[in-house]
């Protein structure tokens, strides 16, 4: 870790757009988010000298700004990359619109014209390989982008797309990427503290120090911070919004000073605090129901099963496979071709489902990462994972009181077995009222040696082992939901 104060090598890029010249929608916050943002910066010790702001904001703020037009945008990254030396570290903060043109990401300056989006738009290929000709070791990408349609008549993608979320993954060394949404998300803003509520969340971690005692701050302390306020947030509101974070930077960067230490707390406790015993959400009365008891009894009472060899005595009789024999992309590509055939063969009236390209777990989501972590944990598995890659199959729902959900796959190499473990959490439901199931996450795995990964029938077995058991899920909760909507219509 840095010992001396390393926020005085740092250079700080911040843009914020809330109005543009053309016909594009207003973003009432974008603007506020990157004052308070330098604000905040600021006071934890950052140089004024080294920090830029780019923003229409007009009243008296005493804040030196310019307004983020695309030339004013690369003139100041011009500037940077001539100055910054090996020992500085560059932040990009942007806040405003992010879309997506032929499958190329793009950021939309104040001037930019929608009829002439490739020349006024900011080619983010162009903006990262210019940030990489500095000598800065390390460059860090902060983005609140994608927070609404931008513009009316245009089919032009304005969620995060899959192909910016890649783009945005596939980093050099020294180099990381914490964006406010994922893929086929928007960004949401709160009218209640008149921020993007990624933007607020991230001000709020750096100003009160997410509650440790160090003297600095670290950028992992602080993207977990986000990410679970952040979920928490957007749970309540059955909205739905899981920023990812991707980095190529040390565990231990240090992203500010502690400026408002507080009493040490366990962010990965409140998750789980969260998720299995939230008290601001009302679950069945399960006393005052015995009928209803026998229903889930088989569901909520039943044992983990455990699907695995993995114990000494096998492992012992047979030797580990040797490093280079099995192909860990063929094998993959193997089990996607079983995933994709019974997507393809899938028939519902009302449920339609879909998957992402295959990256890393923590890619997709850091908070099921987490519970794969655990998960590991728990298991007590020692050996080392070699490769993996995952998932994330959307299950939608066209009945507007139904459960919505996702699944995460994720196809771990260790040195002698594979593992396939999923997870299914309860994610988010289209109606009013609060509700959280008995059982909120779903999560198994199943090992397996590489011979039988190389058959497919076996393997398309598996794929539909994994599909009945959350599809039962999926039933379970569908159960507790309707008693839950019968209950309150008793009351």
């Amino acid at each position: 870790m840095e010992t001396s104060d390393p926020v005085q090598n740092r250079f700080v890029i911040i843009i914020g757009i809330s109005e543009y010249t053309d016909d594009v929608k207003w973003l009432p916050y974008a603007a506020n988010d990157a004052c308070r943002f330098y604000t905040v910066l600021k006071n934890c010790g950052y140089s004024e000298e080294k920090m830029f702001l780019l923003t229409e904001r007009k009243e008296s703020t005493g804040i030196i700004y310019n307004p983020p037009t695309l030339n004013n945008i690369f003139d100041v990254i011009h500037k940077v990359v001539h100055v910054a030396r090996p020992t500085d570290t560059i932040f990009f903060y942007f806040a405003g619109y992010g879309i997506d043109i032929f499958k190329r990401p793009y950021l939309l300056a104040s001037d930019s014209q929608l009829d002439y989006l490739l020349n006024t738009a900011i080619d983010l290929f162009s903006l990262f390989n210019l940030l990489k000709q500095s000598r800065a070791q390390n460059i860090l990408y902060l983005l609140d982008i994608c927070r609404s349609h931008f513009a009316e008549n245009r089919t032009l993608q304005s969620k995060l797309t899959f192909e910016f979320q890649d783009f945005l993954t596939t980093l050099p060394d020294g180099q990381a990427t914490f964006c406010a949404c994922s893929a086929n998300e928007y960004a949401h803003e709160s009218s209640e503290y008149k921020q993007g509520i990624f933007s607020y969340y991230l001000n709020k971690a750096i100003e009160e120090g997410v509650g440790i005692q160090n003297e600095f701050i670290t950028l992992e302390q602080v993207v977990d911070y986000v990410k679970q306020h952040v979920l928490e947030w957007t749970y309540k509101r059955k909205l739905k919004q899981t920023p990812f974070y991707s980095s190529n930077l040390p565990e231990d960067f240090i992203l500010s000073k502690n400026t408002n230490k507080k009493t040490a707390i366990d962010v990965i406790h409140q998750k789980n605090n969260f998720i299995h015993s939230g008290p601001e959400y009302i679950q069945v009365d399960m006393e005052q129901d015995t009928d209803y008891v026998s229903t889930l009894n088989s569901a909520t009472s039943r044992k983990t099963e455990i699907h695995t060899f993995y114990d000494k005595k096998i492992l012992n009789k047979k030797p580990p496979v040797k490093n280079g024999i099995i192909q860990f992309k063929k094998i993959y590509e193997l089990f996607l071709k079983s995933i994709d055939s019974y997507i393809r063969d899938f028939s519902h009236p009302v449920i339609t489902i879909y998957r992402t390209d295959p990256v890393e777990l923590k890619v997709l989501s850091n908070f099921i990462y987490q519970e794969f972590k655990d998960f590991i944990h728990h298991s007590k598995i020692h050996e080392t994972i070699r490769e993996s890659r995952a998932i994330q199959i959307y299950f939608k729902n066209a009945e507007s009181n139904e459960p919505e959900t996702s699944l995460y796959v994720n196809v771990v190499r260790f040195a002698s077995f594979y593992w396939i473990w999923y997870c299914l959490p309860f994610e988010t439901l289209r109606i009013q009222g609060d509700f959280l199931p008995l059982n909120p996450l779903k999560t198994d795995f199943i090992a397996l040696r590489p011979p039988i990964l190389f058959n497919s029938e076996k393997l398309n077995l598996i794929v539909s082992d994994i599909f009945r058991d959350c599809t039962n899920t999926l039933i379970d909760w569908t159960q507790q939901l309707h008693q839950f909507q019968f209950r309150k219509k008793i009351k």
